[in-house]
């Protein structure tokens, strides 16, 4: 059976005690408020406008690696479709070699996958 109590605790008192009170807070307490309210306005004032991005060919460029890159890139582009359009009298016998079916008895001389496994134990 739960105990109840023997006298009633007077909480009349307290709030009117609490009501008659004045509570102001410190001065120091306000100048670290309004501090920080300060602080708060000054992050939302207008900023400086910030830089234009760079066009997307400048930062293509830069990802790539520079012009230099872009030179050598384009120039590896140049030989390829000039050698594509006219390619050297050597290549014709070694394009026609790969295309014909000598190119299947020539693979059987490769080395095969077992053999590269075993590479530096023989």
């Amino acid at each position: 059976m739960p105990k109840t109590p023997e006298k009633p605790i007077d909480l009349d008192g307290f709030f009117a005690a609490e009501k008659q009170a004045v509570n102001e807070p410190s001065t120091d307490f306000m100048a670290r408020v309004l501090r920080d309210a300060e602080d708060i306005q000054d992050a939302f004032a207008p900023q400086a406008p910030s830089p234009k991005p760079k066009p997307i060919w400048e930062a293509l460029i830069g990802a790539i690696g520079g012009w230099r890159s872009v030179a050598g890139l384009a120039t590896a582009t140049i030989v390829g479709v000039w050698i594509g359009v006219s390619p050297p009298e050597s290549l014709d016998g070694l394009a026609s070699f790969v295309w014909s079916e000598d190119a299947v008895s020539y693979a059987e001389y490769l080395p095969n996958y077992d053999y590269t496994l075993l590479e530096g134990q023989l």
